[in-house]
């Protein structure tokens, strides 16, 4: 074991080196910049066309810099053009160049130059950034954004003669008091940095287990986490952060979400009332901006501001949205709760938002606790960026999600765990998750044909297994019809209006005015002209229906298709604000490879998922998916479109535990426990002499003595090890999230 265990200490040694090298030399990470130019509000657009060269003047904060980001735009170009763009210190020293074509060009955002190297430039000296183009016209060029009265210095647009750059520089002269949309990254280590600092200490952390395996070995096996236990420590101060960090109304939706939940925290259940408060619709005005327009920043200060705005319930105004009420309750009891406190309408939608995120957490924690199997899967999942952002806003998605995955624990309890029977509780509480679930939405009713799976013997007999089958069915069904049914019960009776009966003096006369019934006289005007909308679902259902073997190749094609497969795990895992701030890349990936590897390798040794059961997992993920994808073609696609689009991959959460139980395996854990204790994948015989009688003791004691194999039990070094990492990975997600969220709604500079 010794030559191994040596083996590994080197490539560990090695590792560690290597990488405290590359981090050392390579470029830092462009993280949080050192100054930003606000874009919020009215900006301009500066086209970098030929004949000049623009020039932005910096002032330097730090001592190094080692990166800029620049809003660039397309400008509607035609053709592609070529740019330059280079950057200069106060001694006219070049530190920086680059070239780069229009067409690397999409969309209006910052696009960033990393220095690949921490350039000296000193504290509180000028240095400048440069832009030209040999080819751009005035109709075929790119444009930066440009901002009056910003922070960095003036802008000089110099006349470019025949590509003389030293020239058209040094002739720089009446400078505009604008500044270019623009972050500077800089610092005051040249090699060193805060980033650097932290990857140098973890790529350490991960090293020394395998520098000191025994030592290891002892500590490991010290720690006792428990999913069940760890979920809510880390879930509510997670949740919590995103409550107050994400503006009100920057989640897809959320102002309809917050109506309907105020609706049902009125007792207006059924939406008779199709009013609510003004102030209630009104409240964010001033925080609208920021919806899909990556360029508007905010503050705590205006956020707070909204705070002022009361809530006024004799003041309404029509709306018209969706009845949903099951997924609202969370959100309507907060908001309760809060209206005996405070009237501040920014109150009640952080109280909104609490109570969803807390109910979510309850949830989710007793479907780890019930779970046989894959606590850890379920652990990773509710604590996945997506979902913890989306429980903690007004979105009914967190009781979506959190229902889902107690229905989906509590059935599995049933079929897997061989101890659990099925009792009268267990049938009622599944019974009304179900109607529950169903009444949340339709599709997701599904994941109650698990109850497939349980065994008869646990039911009693056949026919009573039947008869609950029948039972669930009928439940279901009726949850369905229930809200319409119920609503006629309760609806109120119509009056036609009416005109009352009135007497009135005329020229001494008495007139009587008759009762009759008012009709609103059409208006001859065109000027409310119907435009029909490209999305009918009467027709799509006919296209469907007549082209199902064309339908199943859009179907394909779809999945087939790359971006909407990258967009599928980018809105699974991280996708945040108005589906406009992403996690980085890698952030989703390693996220993804940690739910198939604990999926695979953490397990339950008394407990084993079949290929029936597998089975039945996938043709419920499959249905699932199919009506999701069908579900959004017909509302929100055009008739015959060749791609569906629309589809998040969140709405794919409330059954992603079913689609990671796929490749749960009962073996993978033992073995790899085996492999980290005793370097070998084969386990190890122990072999005892048994005892023989006394007179035997010296006649053919070979022969004679009998061996037993033992299976060895082996430290769960690798499981502990895994658990500890899926924490640091769900804590280092969490903090990717933070900062993609501070950066897109706040000017944050270090």
């Amino acid at each position: 074991m010794r030559k191994p265990r040596l083996y590994i200490i080197s490539v560990a040694v090695l590792i560690v080196s290597l990488y405290i090298l590359i981090l050392m030399k390579g470029p830092t990470p462009m993280l949080l910049p050192a100054q930003e130019v606000d874009l919020s509000g009215k900006i301009d657009g500066v086209p970098i066309s030929d004949g000049f060269l623009f020039i932005q003047e910096i002032t330097s904060k730090k001592e190094y810099i080692y990166g800029l980001a620049i809003a660039f735009s397309d400008q509607n170009r035609i053709n592609t053009n070529d740019n330059v763009m280079f950057v200069l210190d106060d001694a006219n020293k070049m530190l920086f160049n680059t070239s780069f074509n229009s067409n690397t060009i999409s969309k209006p955002k910052y696009y960033s130059y990393n220095f690949n190297k921490t350039i000296h430039v000193g504290k509180g000296h000028k240095f400048y950034l440069c832009l030209y183009t040999p080819d751009g016209t005035a109709g075929n060029c790119i444009a930066v954004a440009s901002k009056v009265n910003g922070i960095l210095g003036r802008i000089y647009a110099s006349k470019l003669i025949n590509n003389d750059i030293a020239s058209a520089f040094q002739n720089k002269s009446n400078g505009f008091s604008e500044n270019f949309g623009v972050k500077t990254y800089e610092s005051d280590f040249h090699y060193a940095s805060l980033i650097k600092g932290i990857l140098i200490l973890l790529v350490i952390l991960i090293a020394v287990p395998f520098a000191f395996p025994e030592k290891y070995k002892k500590l490991i096996s010290s720690v006792n986490l428990v999913p069940e236990k760890v979920y809510p420590f880390l879930a509510i101060p997670f949740g919590l952060v995103l409550i107050f960090l994400t503006p009100p109304g920057q989640v897809p939706d959320e102002k309809t979400h917050f109506v309907r939940s105020y609706q049902i925290s009125e007792g207006n259940i059924y939406h008779f009332d199709k009013t609510v408060p003004a102030s209630i619709l009104n409240f964010d005005t001033s925080l609208s901006r920021l919806t899909h327009n990556i360029s508007e920043k905010t503050n705590r200060a205006e956020i707070k501001n909204t705070g002022k705005t009361k809530l006024d319930s004799h003041s309404r105004k029509q709306i018209s949205i969706l009845d949903y009420v099951i997924p609202y309750l969370p959100q309507a009891a907060g908001i309760t709760f809060a209206r005996i406190f405070s009237d501040s309408v920014l109150i009640l939608l952080y109280a909104g938002r609490l109570f969803n995120l807390l109910i979510s957490v309850i949830l989710i924690y007793f479907a780890i606790r019930i779970i046989p199997v894959g606590k850890w899967v379920f652990f990773l999942l509710g604590m996945m960026p997506m979902a913890l952002f989306m429980s903690s806003s007004l979105s009914y998605d967190g009781s979506l999600y959190s229902l889902s995955f107690l229905i989906i624990a509590i059935l599995l309890r049933l079929v897997l765990d061989p101890i659990k029977k099925t009792g009268s509780s267990d049938l009622v509480i599944l019974f009304i998750l179900a109607a529950m679930l169903t009444l949340c939405k339709p599709p997701y009713f599904i994941l109650a044909s698990l109850f497939l799976l349980i065994p008869v013997k646990k039911i009693g007999s056949v026919k009573r297994y039947i008869l609950l089958i029948g039972c669930l069915i009928l439940t279901i069904a009726l949850s369905t019809q229930i809200w319409g049914i119920t609503r006629k019960l309760f609806e109120p009776k119509q009056t036609t209006a009416k005109v009352k009966t009135v007497t009135q003096p005329t020229a001494g006369i008495i007139k009587s005015v008759s009762t009759k019934t008012i009709k609103p006289k059409p208006d001859p005007s065109p000027k409310n002209v119907i435009i029909e909308s490209p999305f009918n679902a009467s027709k799509q259902k006919e296209f469907i229906l007549s082209n199902l073997p064309r339908y199943a190749g859009i179907i394909i094609n779809t999945m087939l298709d790359s971006d909407r497969r990258y967009n599928y795990l980018l809105t699974f895992v991280g996708l945040f604000a108005w589906v406009d701030t992403p996690l980085p890349d890698f952030v989703i990936y390693i996220y993804l490879c940690l739910l198939i590897f604990t999926a695979l390798s953490i397990g339950n040794n008394t407990i084993s998922i079949n290929w029936k059961h597998k089975l039945v997992f996938l043709a419920i993920i499959v249905t699932c998916f199919l009506l999701i994808e069908t579900g959004l073609y017909l509302y929100s696609n055009e008739i015959g479109a060749k791609i569906i689009t629309a589809v998040q991959g969140r709405y794919f959460i409330p059954f992603a535990p079913l689609l990671f139980l796929l490749f749960y395996n009962i073996k993978t854990e033992e073995k790899l426990n085996m492999f980290f204790s005793t370097g070998s994948f084969k386990p190890q015989k122990i072999v005892k002499p048994q005892k023989v009688a006394k007179s035997q003791k010296f006649i053919n004691a070979k022969k004679q003595i009998k061996t037993i194999v033992e299976k060895q039990t082996y430290p769960l070094v690798f499981t502990k090890t895994l658990q500890l990492l899926i924490i640091a990975t769900v804590v280092f997600s969490f903090v990717c999230t933070v900062y993609v969220i501070l950066v897109r709604f706040y000017l944050v500079t270090i």
